[in-house]
C-alpha cells in the first residue's frame, strides 16, 4: 500500500521529462487501476480532483483525467468476471466516499462496457435480435447512475463525455445532445473529448452530414478560441482520422489552411511532443503540402508508425522528395 501511495505522489507531482504523452497516459491508467484494485479510494479521489482542478495535461495537450476514465473498461477475455469484480469495488468505493464523482462515473462506464459485452463489436445489422434488449437495458442503467448522481458528478468533465456517449447510443434528438454539449463546454471549454464525442454524432454515417459536421467544428473553434485558438479545428478532424482518413481533405471536409493553422498553434503550445509533430507531418503529406511536410519530417528522428500506419505512407510522402528516414 505504501508503495502505491509513493507512486501516486510521483505521477501527480513529478514532471515526467523525456517520456512521450502516451507512455505517461498509460502510466496514469495503470496506476488508477492498481489503486482501485487495492481499494485506495481516497488516493483515487485526490488524484482525480487534482487533475480536474489543475486541468493537468500531458505533453501533447490532452487532459490527464481522460486516462483515469478508463477504469470503466472491462477485460475482454473475461468480461463477466471483470464486470462483477469491478462493480463490487466501485460500489465499495461509493459507500466509503459517497461524494466522489469519479466513482459514479466509473460505475456508469462499467455499465456501458458491459452493454457492449452483450452487443459485441459487430456492425449493428449483424447483432442478434435477442441481444438488443440486454444492450439497451445496460445503457439505461448507465444513464440512471449519471442522473441520480448529477449533483455530485456534473462538475467533472468525464460526466459530459459519458452522457454524450449514452445520448448517441440511445438515439437522443439533436436538441437534447446539444444541451449536454452546451453545459459541458461552458464548464470545460478546453476539454477536447467533449467536442470529439459530439463530432462522431455529426458524421454522415450517423445523424449528420458534411455540412453539419463542418458547422459543428466551426462552432467548437468559436467556443474555445479564447483559450485554444484554432487548435480545435485541427484536433477534431485529427480525432476523426478513424472515420475520414484519406478523405479528410475531400471537398466539404477539412480545409488544410485552417488545419495547418491549428497544428501550428498546437506545436507552439506543446513544442516537445513528437506525437503532435508526427501527426502534423502526416496531415501535411495527406494535404500534399510537400514544403511543410518536408520541413516537419526533417525534424523527426524516427516516424511513429502508430500515426503513419506503415513505411509505405512515409516513403510515398517524403522519401521521394529527398528526406532521409530512419525506421
Amino acid at each position: 500500500m505504501r508503495l502505491l501511495s509513493i507512486l501516486l505522489i510521483y505521477i501527480m507531482f513529478t514532471p515526467l521529462y523525456g517520456k512521450d504523452a502516451n507512455s505517461i497516459g498509460n502510466e496514469i491508467r495503470e496506476q488508477s487501476k492498481q489503486l482501485l484494485l487495492n481499494k485506495q479510494f481516497t488516493a483515487l479521489n485526490k488524484m482525480s480532483h487534482r487533475f480536474v482542478e489543475k486541468q493537468s495535461r500531458l505533453p501533447d495537450g490532452r487532459w490527464k483525467i481522460t486516462f483515469m476514465s478508463f477504469l470503466g473498461d472491462l477485460d475482454k477475455n473475461n468480461s463477466k468476471t471483470s464486470f462483477e469484480r469491478n462493480m463490487s469495488l466501485v460500489n465499495e468505493w461509493i459507500k466509503e466516499t459517497p461524494n466522489a464523482p469519479l466513482a459514479y462515473l466509473t460505475k456508469a462506464k462499467l455499465w456501458i462496457s458491459y452493454a457492449f459485452v452483450a452487443r459485441g463489436e459487430r456492425y449493428a445489422h449483424s447483432v442478434p435480435k435477442d441481444k438488443w434488449p440486454i444492450f439497451y437495458e445496460r445503457i439505461r442503467r448507465a444513464r440512471e447512475v449519471l442522473e441520480t448522481s448529477k449533483v455530485i458528478t456534473q462538475d467533472h468533465p468525464v460526466f459530459y463525455t459519458t452522457m454524450i456517449s449514452i445520448a448517441k447510443l440511445q438515439g437522443w434528438r439533436e436538441e437534447e445532445l446539444r444541451t449536454i454539449y452546451d453545459r459541458g463546454t461552458s464548464k470545460f471549454p478546453g476539454y477536447y473529448f467533449i467536442y470529439f464525442y459530439v463530432a462522431d454524432y455529426y458524421l454522415p454515417r450517423w445523424q449528420g452530414s458534411k455540412q453539419k459536421l463542418r458547422e459543428f467544428v466551426e462552432d467548437a473553434v468559436e467556443r474555445s478560441k479564447k483559450q485554444e485558438g484554432m487548435t480545435l479545428y485541427a484536433r477534431i478532424y485529427w480525432y476523426l482520422k478513424w472515420a475520414l482518413y484519406v478523405r479528410t481533405f475531400q471537398p466539404g471536409n477539412a480545409e488544410w489552411p485552417k488545419m495547418k493553422q491549428g497544428f501550428t498553434r498546437i506545436m507552439k503550445d506543446y513544442p516537445n511532443s513528437t506525437w503532435n509533430l508526427n501527426s502534423f507531418a502526416f496531415y501535411a503529406c495527406l494535404a500534399e503540402d510537400w514544403k511543410k511536410g518536408k520541413e516537419l519530417l526533417a525534424r523527426i528522428k524516427k516516424p511513429n508508425m502508430a500515426i503513419w500506419g506503415d513505411k509505405h505512407m512515409v516513403a510515398s510522402c517524403m522519401e521521394e522528395r529527398g528526406v532521409k528516414i530512419d525506421y
